[in-house]
């Protein structure tokens, strides 16, 4: 079952057919799992509205004083790999460590960074491909200063 922030996670998406039809205008997104939170999501697995592609999110940038208004780098992820590392998460086990190694696990087999992400109150605001390799950092390392800076590479 996804888990929705907010009890709605769904978000409306500007993304086009050849960034993995993450979906269309009015179509919404699944966070599947949240790796973190923090006011609202900093990094989680999406899967696309088809149920047929993944991607990890993370946060890169928030914009002060209410840090509603976010910018994620998104990194694709084969379906293969999303599936064992649900299937991994959702078996029983003993080690405690183990969930945090298999997100790290899931973040090692992620393509680069392919796309940015804006979005305010979880509505996606837009989003444009990229080749920088934003880095991801914990939530209390990014500045709103960062916010201007990576607005500027999103193209609305």
């Amino acid at each position: 079952m996804p888990y929705h922030f907010d009890n709605t996670f769904r978000q409306y998406s500007s993304m086009s057919a050849d960034q993995h039809r993450w979906g269309e205008k009015g179509s919404t997104i699944e966070a599947v799992v949240v790796f973190e939170d923090w006011l609202g999501p900093v990094s989680a697995l999406i899967q696309s509205v088809d149920n047929k592609h993944y991607a990890v999110i993370y946060l890169i940038a928030w914009k002060a004083p209410e840090l509603k208004r976010r910018i994620f780098a998104l990194r694709a992820i084969q379906k293969r790999a999303a599936e064992v590392y649900l299937r991994n998460i959702r078996s029983d086990y003993c080690d405690l460590d183990r969930k945090q190694n298999e997100a790290e696990a899931l973040f090692a087999a992620a393509d680069p960074v392919s796309l940015l992400i804006r979005t305010s109150d979880n509505m996606i605001e837009g989003a444009s491909a990229t080749d920088a390799n934003p880095p991801q950092k914990p939530w209390r390392d990014i500045s709103p200063d960062d916010y201007l800076k990576w607005k500027e590479q999103l193209a609305d």
